[in-house]
């Protein structure tokens, strides 16, 4: 039974004049089996339709908050989002991904039964004109979080005491990485206990591999892969194939590429013992500015 002022999950959604989006983010959450949630919908100063989408759901367990000053980030929306949550747990939702019906339940299962403090899993990643392939949990088994994975937000379920231990999320302008990660590597600094969990229980269209996605407000592929994901066969056979692919590419690697692997996740573990966060670094040699990371995909996505 749903709790308004108690729920077990406390989902998070950052937005910014995507209204058109969200019948596919907000429809996936509504068709979970798990059904305990509330949804707190943070706008970062929309111009848009958003508040009128997000009333249409006519749903007591959403409640939406339009920022007075634009951020220019998820980071500023997903703080306030978690400072109003009442949950046990909490959730992320990207605005422009989609929730299999399994994410919730699989997720609590696993962490309840685990006793961990977070869990992320796996997801369709699909980018602009390249094949589909996985992220987030790409692993063979349930295992420890490590420095060198990168997790989606999206894929994150975590006990909201947390929150207390790790602190908000920093702003892209203050670090050389991405906000989440750099949560997500914070979390792991405090000794929480963070497992991934290789099942696919979202599709992910990254917005920053597609050019103007905002200024277009694109959305054909948002129906497209809405109806797959509600599709269980349509599901399977796209999950079989990101799978396919990904064990063609460790089968047909060849040597020198391999060698290269293997020595970027021995510098990467080098540099987890340093205290140094991989991604850091990288970004750093790559932009060397602050926020540059997302500054790049606001210019792609026509920001």
């Amino acid at each position: 039974m749903h709790n308004k002022n108690k729920p077990t999950i406390s989902v998070v959604m950052a937005t910014f004049n995507r209204s058109n989006l969200l019948q596919f983010s907000i429809g996936s959450l509504l068709k979970n089996s798990f059904q305990d949630w509330e949804l707190i919908v943070v706008g970062d100063c929309c111009t848009d339709d958003t508040e009128q989408v997000v009333a249409a759901f006519n749903d007591s367990r959403i409640q939406f908050i339009n920022l007075d000053k634009n951020v220019g980030e998820q980071s500023g929306p997903n703080n306030i989002g978690v400072s109003l949550a009442k949950g046990k747990y909490i959730a992320f939702l990207n605005h422009d991904d989609m929730w299999c019906s399994n994410h919730l339940q699989s997720s609590m299962e696993l962490l309840e039964k685990s006793d961990a403090d977070l869990v992320f899993s796996q997801a369709l990643w699909v980018p602009y004109q390249a094949p589909m392939s996985l992220s987030g949990a790409t692993v063979g088994h349930i295992q420890a979080y490590q420095p060198w994975m990168i997790a989606p937000a999206t894929l994150w379920l975590f006990k909201t005491t947390l929150t207390e231990k790790v602190g908000t999320w920093r702003l892209s302008r203050d670090i050389h990485s991405i906000p989440s990660q750099d949560w997500l590597y914070r979390a792991h600094q405090t000794g929480a206990k963070i497992l991934a969990n290789p099942v696919v229980t979202a599709v992910i269209l990254n917005s920053a591999t597609r050019i103007n996605a905002y200024s277009e407000r694109q959305m054909s592929e948002h129906e497209q892969w809405c109806k797959i994901a509600s599709d269980t066969a349509a599901l399977g056979q796209a999950v079989s194939s990101a799978y396919g692919a990904h064990l063609q590419n460790i089968i047909t690697m060849n040597v020198g590429l391999a060698i290269r692997r293997l020595l970027g996740l021995m510098g990467r573990k080098i540099l987890f013992k340093l205290q140094i966060f991989p991604p850091d670094l990288a970004y750093w040699l790559r932009y060397s500015r602050k926020g540059s990371v997302i500054k790049m995909a606001r210019k792609r996505r026509g920001l």
